[in-house]
């Protein structure tokens, strides 16, 4: 069973769908958007869409969810730590800090962040998830069906489902622990590594 997702995109009211073609990320994408809208809706997250051009810089200290509409390429300035992605085919550079909540379709992310922490969850699609090598923080990442390119190449801790499908996923030094239902290639580094295939 499929189902969707519906986000708060601002204070005043407009909502975005975002389709799951995945029913095994649907409920933590229930969760993800539950708190994205609540905090637009009291103020304590600060909004922006990729209609209106690129991010802006926000407040020091404050928090930003971004909502990418159109395709392209974007560039998250800091404090912007949830990105909602209902663009087909986006490629999205994350803020790089801790606690991040990246939320996609079916459409086909590439997410690449320079630093930080956080969940990624898609709904499906071809997906490209990258985590470079000093990355210190700690990830779940559950990409849902299609065909995934996981680089969790960094030292932290991760979770990583990457769902039905034709996926890669290669490992950093950290302690990582995969959930494996597809069709799936491993590369693991020299990290302690657990997978439950």
């Amino acid at each position: 069973m499929s189902g969707s997702v519906t986000v708060q995109s601002s204070s005043s009211g407009p909502t975005l769908t975002i389709p799951f073609s995945s029913t095994e990320n649907l409920n933590l994408a229930q969760q993800i958007a539950a708190g994205i809208s609540l905090g637009i809706a009291s103020g304590t997250i600060l909004s922006a869409t990729s209609t209106s051009g690129p991010p802006p810089t926000i407040p020091a200290g404050a928090t930003g969810a971004f909502f990418q509409e159109t395709p392209g390429v974007t560039f998250l300035p800091q404090g912007y730590n949830a990105v909602v992605s209902a663009a087909p085919g986006g490629t999205i550079f994350g803020a790089g800090g801790p606690g991040e909540s990246v939320l996609a379709g079916n459409g086909g992310l590439t997410f690449v962040d320079p630093a930080g922490s956080g969940t990624v969850v898609a709904g499906g699609g071809n997906n490209e998830i990258v985590i470079p090598p000093n990355d210190t923080g700690s990830w779940l990442i559950a990409t849902g069906g299609g065909n995934d390119s996981i680089l969790a190449l960094g030292s932290g801790n991760d979770t990583i489902q990457p769902g039905a499908g034709s996926n890669a996923v290669l490992l950093g030094s950290g302690k990582d622990l995969l959930t494996l239902t597809g069709s799936d290639a491993i590369t693991a580094s020299t990290g302690f590594d657990t997978i439950d295939a």
